[in-house]
């Protein structure tokens, strides 16, 4: 069984606990090791990278510890790979979101 945990029951993406595998489905617990939900995968996953409970348009909140952690670049569906390739930090303390190159979403 591949693992992930979820924050906070409002956050709409989960850390993986395993590596993952496009069509893994995945147990996502609670921070009481309560099972919460199974989502399957879309693509391959790293341990330790997240992967999206909901889908969420582009431009939209990414929240963890129920915290707006990031914004997206684009639309991202439940079960695919959430991380810098779509979506960006909200760490910038001016909240403009950028990716790795350095652009601006």
């Amino acid at each position: 069984m591949k693992k992930a945990i979820a924050m906070h029951e409002n956050d709409n993406l989960v850390t993986v606990l395993d590596d993952v595998l496009k069509n893994d489905e995945v147990t996502v617990f609670s921070k009481s090791n309560t099972v919460v939900e199974t989502i399957k995968a879309k693509q391959d996953i790293q341990f330790g990278h997240k992967l999206m409970r909901v889908d969420v348009e582009k431009d939209s909140d990414i929240i963890k510890y129920n915290t707006v952690v990031g914004r997206s670049f684009k639309a991202i569906k439940r079960g695919e790979h959430a991380h810098v390739h779509n979506f960006g930090s909200a760490r910038d303390s001016m909240a403009k979101f950028t990716n790795r190159e350095g652009r601006k979403g």
